[in-house]
């Protein structure tokens, strides 16, 4: 698991300066087509950065069909001294747990009674998503707040599961993550400097709590509430970027250098149970800054991410022809604490909710460096149709891995049980395509969509497979403006 986390941190915090400025998850079938180095107007409405460079006199608005089966639409209005604009992509209640039930005449509690009883307290695979952003231009400056949730809750009291008597049962699942952004729209600086910044506060919650009922031998009652399941993370992250600055401009080619910075913490926050009494229902609670496992192990968990990115790219604008690159160069520090713990006793034997340290105590540093490369094109073959073009290399160049352990036995370091170890990988390298259309159809009116390539980059004109046909059309985008 601290594996996963910790990857997973990486590709946000490497890939997320890129698209920081972007509605999360969403980019046009441009943009996605010419790995995001050819924005369209689809993605600029709702940017703080650039918004002002989307040309329309009263509304701007797109709708996007995708084969995620989420809807999209975007609308933009403005006036002479403000900009507006709203976006929302989601599946409303798809993906949401039914938490089917039946009710009728049933035991309960030693008698009868009318009550419900739930096929299953659990949750599938699938998650509601439903992600809505507003952005506000005044002036020189654009501010985006924006909130994204797949968060699936349920709750309820005095019903069956299975063979257990509810008295209460809460569960959570899911992440709701609300984004405020903000952005300079014009340079501060003759040759470029945009000041942004992103903050990003995602609270992911996967937990449930219960509370039984029981027979003591001579009567039915409520057992303390016991924890079922407790895996909740917050993670605040912090995009800050400079803009870009010009430091070549000659024969219809710029080239710019810029620098991105990214700060991602998670932090745990989650119960356990333990008994402090052998009498039946002397369940207790406690809190830990850390994992629970599902066997109960407990450990305490910090996790940060420094992200240093620098970079250089290079654009040329011909007359039926654009060309595109960027080169970024991420430096990524991670830094990983976990501690394993154990719950302690009082004179009685019998444990509380206080915690001390027992087993390994591990410090994990990570360095890793996979630069990337975007490449991109759009070629004009007709006078309305135009052909866009992406690739990408990433490159895993180096990772460094130390991890420091020591060893305590309740509370005592084990003698001589400090150890260290550096492991270096050296990974490979993997590369994407990426075709689409841009249709300018009418002055009011443009069509874009992504063509099928398939997942080993291979391209066939007459195939019918699903994302692998020239002809097969994975999103497709409509935008009007008035």
């Amino acid at each position: 698991m601290k594996k996963i986390i910790v990857i997973s941190i990486m590709v946000l915090v490497i890939s997320g300066t890129a698209f920081a400025q972007a509605v999360t998850g969403w980019e046009s079938p441009q943009s996605a087509s010419t790995q995001g180095r050819l924005r369209s107007a689809a993605d600029d409405f709702i940017r703080p950065d650039a918004y002002k460079g989307v040309s329309f006199n009263n509304t701007f608005n797109i709708v996007s069909f995708d084969s995620s089966n989420r809807a999209t639409i975007g609308f933009a209005a403005k006036n002479e001294n403000i900009y507006i604009s709203a976006f929302y992509r989601g599946s409303f209640l798809y993906g949401k747990e039914a938490f089917n039930y039946t009710e009728g005449y049933r035991s309960w509690l030693g008698g009868f009674k009318v009550t419900k009883e739930y096929t299953s307290l659990t949750y599938d695979t699938n998650d509601p998503y439903n992600q809505l952003a507003v952005l506000i231009g005044v002036g020189d400056m654009g501010f985006r707040l924006a909130l994204t949730a797949t968060l699936d809750i349920f709750s309820d009291t005095d019903f069956i599961s299975g063979t257990t008597q509810y008295k209460s049962y809460s569960s959570e699942k899911g992440h709701i993550t609300p984004q405020l952004a903000w952005s300079f729209t014009k340079n501060l600086a003759s040759n470029g400097i945009k000041p942004w910044a992103t903050i990003d506060l995602a609270f992911n919650r996967n937990n449930a709590k219960s509370t039984a009922y029981f027979n003591n031998g001579t009567n039915w009652a409520a057992e303390n509430e016991k924890v079922i399941t407790s895996n909740n993370t917050f993670v605040p992250t912090l995009n800050l970027g400079l803009g870009g600055y010009t430091i070549a401009n000659k024969n219809s080619w710029r080239t710019s250098a810029d620098l991105d910075y990214t700060l991602a913490l998670t932090i745990w926050d989650n119960e356990f149970n333990y008994t402090s009494s052998a009498a039946p229902g002397s369940n207790s609670i406690g809190k830990i800054n850390g994992t629970v496992s599902g066997t109960g192990e407990l450990a305490e968990r910090s996790l940060s991410s420094n992200t240093i990115t620098p970079s250089v790219s290079t654009q040329w604008n011909g007359e039926k022809l654009r060309l595109r690159l960027k080169f970024n160069l991420p430096f990524v520090f991670t830094n990983d604490v976990s501690t394993d713990m154990y719950r302690k006793t009082n004179d009685a034997s019998l444990e509380t909710g206080t915690l001390g340290k027992d087993g390994n105590d591990k410090k994990t540093g990570i360095f890793n460096l996979s630069p990337n490369l975007r490449l991109a094109a759009q070629w004009q073959l007709a006078s309305k149709l135009f052909l866009n073009a992406g690739g990408r290399i990433n490159v895993s160049a180096l990772t460094v891995t130390t991890v420091d352990n020591r060893v305590f036995d309740e509370d005592i370091e084990v003698p001589n049980s400090s150890t260290k170890s550096v492991t270096n990988t050296f990974a490979g390298t993997t590369t994407a395509l990426t075709l689409g259309t841009t249709i300018n159809a009418t002055d009011n009116l443009f069509i874009e969509a992504s063509c099928g390539v398939s997942a080993n980059n291979g391209i066939d004109v007459f195939s019918t497979t699903p994302n692998q046909g020239l002809f097969t059309f994975g999103r497709i985008l409509v935008g009007l403006k008035f």
